[in-house]
């Protein structure tokens, strides 16, 4: 009871063994190190309690003040695995893939890095969080049995920092949200992490600079009907021309998605629903599998393999080198 209040009274931790012990007045008279041992032990036995530090150090945070999308995966990152040929991905589709990074998809972890680029999906900008995929996954924290592991995310505009939270078991990072708000970053934006100059600090740059007009696809669900109007936003981060996209009604994404559940829409029939009013925005009448994997992941979340795969397999869609795709005519 006595570390449940020191911890309650810092916001819930991060805080040292050793802190805990000095707040409470120690544990008897034995050596400081038994009596770290000591509470070490009673406390990881005691669900009230969670070890949040990387490996080598230990941190105790009071559980029932863990932000929520730490303590549960937010349900907009949840996914419901689909079976697939991965025979069906062919060359020029398995290098959009690789791009594309979804932490969902099988790749080896990147060894050696000190920074790289995501680029920003909907399900992890609705939660504020980023991918815990193969290109930064060794950027961040990790330890051998946390379930959550607690760091310090540093704004590299302006250096204002924020809790971060590495997720492992759900492959997310929370702690984004707030800035993603100051610099209204759009879905398909560039977000770089890098390590930073103490070893519980990552950087993130949202690569900001003045608002800029630009063209955009905006997604408008109407009576469970999929459209698309381009116009112009004031947008001050760089982002990826393919996969960024306007959304007006959060709540018409909600109601859509609901309604996949129970009407059980399978991935063609969602597919069969985006692409031809993206279709219409193109001079070629065809759109880039990284549209298509952007979109469908506002409404429903979906790694882009069994994407790939289904376009290849079903004989509903045509493409002429696997990357733009249209109905078969």
């Amino acid at each position: 009871n006595l570390a449940e209040a020191v911890l309650d009274l810092a916001d819930g931790g991060p805080l040292r063994t050793e802190i805990i012990l000095e707040q409470i007045g120690g544990l008897g008279e034995s050596h400081i190190s038994l009596q770290v041992f000591s509470l070490n032990y009673a406390m990881s036995k005691d669900d009230r309690f969670d070890e949040v530090g990387p490996t080598g150090e230990v941190l105790w945070y009071l559980r029932r003040m863990e932000p929520e999308d730490v303590q549960q995966m937010p349900a907009v990152l949840r996914y419901t695995p689909i079976d697939y040929d991965t025979s069906l991905i062919l060359p020029p589709m398995k290098r959009i893939e690789t791009e594309l990074a979804d932490e969902l998809s099988s790749f080896d972890i990147a060894e050696g890095v000190q920074q790289a680029t995501i680029t920003l999906i909907y399900p992890h900008r609705r939660a504020g969080t980023l991918p815990l995929n193969h290109k930064i996954r060794n950027l961040f924290p990790s330890a051998r049995k946390s379930r959550r592991i607690w760091f310090t995310l540093v704004d590299a505009q302006d250096g204002e920092m924020y809790d971060g939270w590495v997720v492992p078991e759900g492959k997310y990072v929370a702690g984004l949200d707030a800035i993603y708000t100051k610099y209204q970053v759009p879905v398909g934006a560039y977000i770089t992490i890098k390590r930073g100059d103490k070893p519980d600090q990552i950087i993130v740059d949202c690569h900001t600079h003045r608002p800029h007009s630009e063209w955009v696809n905006v997604l408008e669900l109407n009576d469970n009907q999929i459209n698309f109007k381009t116009t112009r936003r004031n947008i001050s981060t760089e982002f990826d021309d393919l996969m960024v996209v306007g959304i007006d009604d959060l709540a018409s994404v909600d109601a859509f998605v609901q309604s996949n559940h129970h009407q059980r829409r399978t991935l063609v029939a969602l597919l069969k629903m985006i692409i031809p009013p993206l279709s219409k925005l193109s001079v070629q009448g065809s759109v880039h599998i990284k549209t298509i994997y952007s979109v469908m992941n506002i409404l429903r979340r979906c790694p882009p393999g069994p994407i790939m795969a289904t376009l290849q397999a079903n004989p509903d869609f045509e493409s002429p080198n696997g990357e733009y795709w249209k109905l078969a005519e």
